[in-house]
């Protein structure tokens, strides 16, 4: 188990891990959000991600098997991620459907035909449990 500290002198941003002769760690923007995440393996396992100009994700790049795979995402106007498209897999584009307060209420399959994925349950503003194929969870 690795043991991660935060350097508080560096606006608290987690600084490289020495592992099995290489760094791990992240690479952060001016505004602290994570651009890479590097792995002490090889360059081919790290994990890239590109933000809009709102600071929203716009994708995210990584390893996927043999080949590199690109998820990116879409946004209302309201700044509420509305999909998810991936680069390879069809299968695993999402939409999202949100309620009149911005609270996530479900997610579907949305390649090509929706397929309801899993429901949220909220007591109050609270999430409580979700609902998909395998049943109830909390």
């Amino acid at each position: 188990m690795n043991n991660y500290s935060f350097n508080s002198e560096v606006d608290n941003q987690l600084p490289g891990l020495e592992t099995t002769g290489g760094t791990t760690g992240v690479i952060p923007s001016p505004y602290g959000e994570i651009l890479q995440v590097e792995t002490a393996t090889s360059s081919n396992a790290n994990v890239t991600m590109t933000w809009d100009t709102l600071g929203r994700l716009a994708a995210v790049q990584a390893p996927h098997g043999t080949w590199m795979s690109t998820e990116s995402y879409a946004y209302t106007a309201s700044g509420l991620r509305m999909a998810r498209f991936d680069s390879n897999d069809p299968t695993l584009n999402r939409g999202y459907a949100y309620t009149g307060s911005g609270d996530l209420l479900s997610e579907y399959s949305a390649n090509g035909s929706i397929v309801w994925k899993r429901d949220v349950v909220y007591l109050g503003k609270v999430a409580v449990a979700e609902v998909d194929a395998d049943g109830f969870h909390y």
